[in-house]
């Protein structure tokens, strides 16, 4: 996550606005997978009352309003 972090901000820096959008949506596709993984191992640190399906109703929404 950190890399593709840094990876944005190069892009943002460099004002290259198409890639920094490409690895925005990459990013974004894949943070979901991320907090599932994070929900499943570690989700007493996460949001109270976060579950898997409201994650992945998450996901669902964002996906559809960026395709």
């Amino acid at each position: 996550v950190i890399d593709e972090h840094r990876a944005i901000y190069e892009a943002v820096r460099l004002r290259d606005e198409v890639h920094a959008e490409r690895l925005m949506l990459e990013h974004m596709d894949s943070i979901f997978d991320t907090l599932k993984i994070l929900l499943q191992t570690k989700g007493h640190l996460l949001i109270e009352h976060l579950t898997e399906p409201a994650l992945q109703d998450a996901a669902t929404a964002y996906r559809r309003r960026v395709r």
